[in-house]
């Protein structure tokens, strides 16, 4: 597993993921008739999910019936690649093969299923003729292979007052459609791990932290002095995050007031150190985490118990077992200390470590 290690502060990533979709336009084609009785449908468009070469695709096939008096039993669908002339011969689109389509949806005049099928031509058909009303048809075919050129192919329409599609057609009509190699849109998402800590940290923004030095004033036997920090911490990283504190306990020279190995609560007049990141009533300090509410940060046990104080070098204090958004933590440190804690000023250097897991 890769690791991203971040003392402190650190660039913030971000990128957008672009996804473009393209739309097909049909070319309508009045389509002169041989026959002065011949009728065209009208409203005549086919939609196709995909215009990539050699793609499979769904076609949406739509028009309206102009005559709403014969019969309608059945409607053939014949793609060609020179013209979308009824009259004229078809020659089959390179690559274009329906022999593996479905009829999916149907609207309209319903009812139909497919009847035969070749690479070129189908054949809906149902089980009776019924006069058509004038809605609009439309009939998913789902399944179809694109032909293997890039260029334009044709769609031609036949109505039929037979199920079987023999007889004169009723109606007919032609769509003009076409193959491109399509747009193939890529971005990337990087990793990022933003980390960041000082005194003060506004809106989770790590350009608003302020102030590296704390200072507890003078300490007193009789009650506690206490002082805090903030981090931020954020990441994409899908195995989350560890944040650990690093550092040792106040000293003076040689004189020290000793760490609390083990959570306890604050008692004055007893030399101690410790810290937590919860709010605090005893003493009156600290806060909990600050996030929106798909955040997954939390702070750790033991560090986690209100009025409760602890400090272990290299212990983890916030963790994530995900990616999470950004969330502010805020540390307080306790120091007590006794009356015969010798005098001096007492100092220490914390560093927090932030690990993420990509």
């Amino acid at each position: 597993m890769r690791h991203a290690l971040r003392r402190f502060s650190i660039k913030f990533l971000t990128a957008i993921s672009l996804l473009l979709i393209s739309t097909v336009s049909t070319l309508l084609i009045n389509t002169p008739g041989v026959y002065a009785t011949t009728l065209y449908v009208s409203n005549r468009t086919d939609e196709l999910s995909t215009s990539t070469v050699s793609a499979t695709a769904t076609h949406i096939i739509s028009f309206a019936m102009t005559d709403t008096t014969d019969p309608l039993g059945s409607i053939r669908l014949e793609f060609c690649s020179n013209d979308p002339i009824p009259e004229d011969s078809c020659v089959a689109p390179a690559g274009l093969n329906l022999l593996g389509a479905s009829l999916g949806s149907q609207s309209g005049n319903t009812g139909f299923v497919i009847a035969t099928a070749t690479a070129n031509e189908i054949l809906l058909s149902r089980s009776s003729d019924q006069v058509p009303n004038s809605s609009l048809n439309s009939y998913q075919i789902i399944n179809a292979i694109n032909p293997s050129y890039l260029g334009t192919f044709y769609l031609r329409l036949y109505t039929y007052s037979s199920i079987d599609g023999s007889g004169t057609q009723t109606e007919e009509g032609g769509i003009a459609l076409s193959t491109n190699t399509g747009v193939n849109v890529t971005a990337q998402v990087p990793p990022y791990l933003g980390f960041c800590a000082g005194a003060t940290i506004t809106g989770h923004d790590c350009s608003s932290v302020s102030g590296y030095y704390l200072n507890f004033g003078d300490f007193s036997s009789l009650k506690p002095s206490v002082a805090t920090s903030q981090f931020s911490v954020g990441t994409n990283a899908g195995n989350g995050y560890n944040v650990t504190i690093n550092g040792s306990t106040l000293t003076s020279g040689n004189n020290v007031i000793p760490a609390l190995a083990n959570p306890s609560p604050s008692i004055a007049g007893t030399s101690e150190f410790g810290i937590n990141l919860v709010a605090n009533t005893s003493p009156l300090s600290g806060s909990n985490p600050v996030g929106p509410s798909d955040v997954d940060g939390r702070v750790m046990p033991p560090y986690n118990v209100p009025n409760e104080f602890l400090f272990n070098t290299g212990g983890v204090v916030v963790s994530s077992i995900t990616s999470s958004n950004y969330q502010i933590f805020t540390t307080t440190y306790l120091a007590n200390v006794s009356n015969s804690q010798a005098a001096g000023v007492y100092t220490s250097t914390i560093t927090y470590v932030c690990l993420a897991n990509f």
